[in-house]
């Protein structure tokens, strides 16, 4: 990242869902809100905060599930008794 560039993340705390069926455009509104302040900002990336743990635990689960399917090879001549 160069000097010139400087990230901000915001969290923001989403409503409860209406009964309208439509979802709320959480992007468009976090733009006119950050717009208000300062019209040079730009918001990109958004994402729920469901993505953003996927994205942060899938090389945990991963390595979990290679872990658990070595100790399973492993454990397998123990049962069959070699």
């Amino acid at each position: 990242m160069t000097p010139w560039e400087r990230r901000l993340h915001a969290l923001l705390k989403e409503a409860p869902p209406s009964h309208q069926g439509e979802p709320p455009d959480h992007g468009a509104r976090a733009s006119f809100d950050v717009g208000e302040v300062d019209r040079t900002q730009v918001i990109t990336d958004i994402q729920s905060m469901e993505q953003i743990v996927a994205e942060e635990l899938s090389p945990w689960r991963f390595m979990t599930q290679i872990l658990g399917t070595l100790a399973g090879i492993a454990i397998a001549p123990a049962v069959i008794g070699t």
